[in-house]
C-alpha cells in the first residue's frame, strides 16, 4: 500500500501555532479593547465565519493520530532488523563454533537481544491494535476509517513478514543447538578420558581418580544443563513470537478474505456485464425484426385495401348509371330526328 509520510507537514503547521499563540500571549495587554473593536466590526460586517473557518482549515489540515503510530511502527521494524543481521546472527555464528571456552556472557548477550526483539514486536502488535481501535471510533469520518483499516492491514502483513523471518532464524539456531548438544558432550567425555588415563599412568590413586572423576562428571552435567536452558529460553522466545504471528496472521487473513471478496464481486460483475451484453444483443435483434414485421403488417394492409378498392369500385359505377330498357320482341326502337 502507497503512503505519504506527513510528519513535516504536521511539524511546521505545529511550528506556526505555537508561535501564533506566543505572539498572542506577548501581545496580550493590548488585546482586550482590541478584541472587543475587533468583534463588533465583524458582527457588522459579517466576517466573524470567515474568521471561524480559518481556524478549521488549519485544524482539518492536522494527519490523524494513527500516522504516528504506523511511523513508530516502522521504526520497530527497522530496528528489529538491524539487531537481527549485526548483533543477533553474528553472536549466533560465533556461539556454535566449537570451543570448551566460558560463553555465558555470549548467552546472556543472545539472551538480551531476542528479549529487545520480541519487546518490540510486542509493541509492534500494540500499536496495530490501537490504530484498528480508532477505525472502529464512531466519530471519525468514512474516508479516515477506511484509510486506517488499509493501514492496518498493511502494517499486520509488514510485521507478519518479519516476525516469520526472527522464528524461521530462531527455530534453524535452536536445530543446531540440539544438534551440537551430543558431539560436545562427547567432546567433554573423550577429553576426561584422556586427562584420565594420563593421570592414571603418572600413578595417581584409585581415589584420587574417582573424585575427579566425579568433579568432570559434575562438569559435563553443568554443561548439559546450561544447554537445556538454552534451549528451553529460545522455545519460550519462539513461543511468544508465535501467539504475537498468530494475532498478525488473523489480520493479513482478514485482509486476504477483504481481497477475495472484491475478486469475487469483480468476477460476479464481469459475468453479470457479459449477461447484459447479450440481452443488449437480443433486444436489438428483437428490435429489428419488430421494424420488419411493422413494415410487412403495412404493405399487407395495403394490398388489402387495394383489393377492397378493385372489388368495390365496379359496384358503385353500376349503381351509380340508370337503368337501360330493352324493347320488347319484334319492336324496334324509335329514333326522334330534330
Amino acid at each position: 500500500m502507497a503512503s505519504r509520510d506527513r510528519t513535516g507537514l504536521f511539524l511546521s503547521f505545529r511550528a506556526a501555532y505555537d508561535h501564533n499563540a506566543s505572539s498572542a500571549f506577548r501581545g496580550s495587554r493590548y488585546s482586550l479593547d482590541q478584541d472587543e473593536d475587533r468583534q463588533t466590526l465583524l458582527a457588522q460586517s459579517g466576517l466573524d465565519s470567515l474568521a471561524k473557518s480559518d481556524t478549521v482549515i488549519a485544524m482539518d489540515v492536522l494527519p490523524p493520530r494513527w500516522v504516528d503510530m504506523t511511523d513508530e511502527v516502522d521504526e520497530h521494524l527497522a530496528k528489529i532488523r538491524k539487531i537481527q543481521q549485526q548483533q543477533l546472527e553474528p553472536l549466533h555464528r560465533k556461539h556454535m563454533l566449537p570451543g570448551f571456552d566460558d560463553r555465558t556472557g555470549e548467552e546472556r548477550e543472545i539472551a538480551k537481544l531476542t528479549t529487545d526483539i520480541t519487546r518490540l514486536f510486542a509493541q509492534c502488535s500494540r500499536l496495530i491494535k490501537q490504530v484498528q481501535r480508532q477505525a472502529q471510533e464512531p466519530d471519525i469520518r468514512d474516508v479516515d476509517r477506511l484509510m486506517a483499516r488499509n493501514v492496518t492491514q498493511a502494517l499486520a502483513a509488514k510485521v507478519s513478514a518479519e516476525n516469520g523471518e526472527f522464528r524461521r532464524a530462531q527455530s534453524k539456531y535452536l536445530a543446531r543447538m540440539r544438534g551440537h548438544m551430543p558431539a560436545r558432550t562427547l567432546a567433554v567425555e573423550q577429553d576426561s578420558r584422556r586427562r584420565s588415563d594420563a593421570e592414571s599412568s603418572v600413578g595417581l590413586s584409585n581415589q584420587q581418580q574417582q573424585q575427579q572423576q566425579r568433579q568432570k562428571g559434575g562438569r559435563i552435567d553443568a554443561v548439559i544443563s546450561q544447554r537445556e536452558r538454552e534451549i528451553d529460553a529460545i522455545a519460550q522466545g519462539i513461543t511468544e513470537i508465535s501467539q504475537i504471528f498468530q494475532e498478525l496472521n488473523s489480520m493479513v487473513i482478514h485482509q486476504g478474505t477483504l481481497l477475495d471478496r472484491i475478486d469475487y464481486n469483480i468476477d460476479t460483475m464481469h459475468v453479470s456485464m457479459q449477461q447484459a451484453s447479450k440481452e443488449l444483443v437480443k433486444a436489438e435483434g428483437y428490435q429489428a425484426r419488430s421494424r420488419k414485421r411493422k413494415l410487412m403488417l403495412l404493405l399487407a394492409l395495403l394490398i388489402l385495401a387495394a383489393i377492397l378498392v378493385l372489388i368495390y369500385k365496379p359496384i358503385a359505377r353500376r349503381r351509380a348509371s340508370p337503368p337501360i330498357i330493352e324493347p320488347p320482341n319484334g319492336i324496334e326502337p324509335e329514333v326522334h330526328f330534330k
